[in-house]
């Protein structure tokens, strides 16, 4: 069994996760810069065209973290803090982004194919407990047979009527193991 180690979603490991988009902003910012400069826009002006892009990317990207944050954030707590943790979805809040909801509606679906997987098992086993009842009862009857024909028998062997008593001792054994583990 593995175990799992959570940990609260970090700022830096997110920044690693959209490495990508930040450096394909940063290439755009200096392909506008030296459009700019061909252009002969006033250097001013390229200052704070770049200024306003590399804000407009710091916000996205802190908007998009602490929305990201919170939802996973409550998922981890909740997982943390939970017995049961496959109770995990009645704890998390309604999903408010796309994404969220593809994580939520995928748990879902995991949680629907574990109760799934459980109830077929809970049927094979209530199964076999009843193959296994039925199957005793229809043993007893030759043993119960054998019992009254050895009382109506005084003939018979101390020995013969011992072996048939272990018999049905042992077939009752089997039952009421069978009863007490799969009740």
């Amino acid at each position: 069994k593995r175990t799992r180690i959570y940990t609260i979603m970090k700022l830096t490991n997110y920044l690693k996760d959209k490495i990508s988009i930040i450096i394909i902003t940063i290439i755009s910012i200096i392909l506008i810069t030296l459009l700019d400069i061909a252009f002969k826009v006033p250097e001013g002006l390229i200052i704070v065209t770049i200024v306003l892009l590399l804000l407009t990317l710091i916000i996205a990207l802190l908007i998009s973290y602490f929305q990201k944050r919170t939802f996973y954030n409550t998922l981890i707590t909740n997982t943390k803090n939970l017995d049961k943790k496959y109770l995990v979805l009645e704890t998390i809040p309604k999903p408010t982004t796309y994404e969220e909801e593809l994580i939520y509606n995928i748990m879902c679906d995991i949680n629907k194919s574990m109760i799934e997987n459980v109830s077929s098992y809970i049927n094979s086993t209530k199964d076999f407990k009843d193959y296994i009842e039925m199957w005793i009862h229809e043993v007893k009857i030759p043993i119960s047979s054998l019992v009254l024909m050895s009382h109506n028998h005084k003939e018979l062997n101390n020995t013969y009527i011992n072996e048939v008593k272990k018999l049905n001792d042992y077939v009752d054994q089997v039952l009421y193991y069978v009863r007490s583990n799969y009740a």
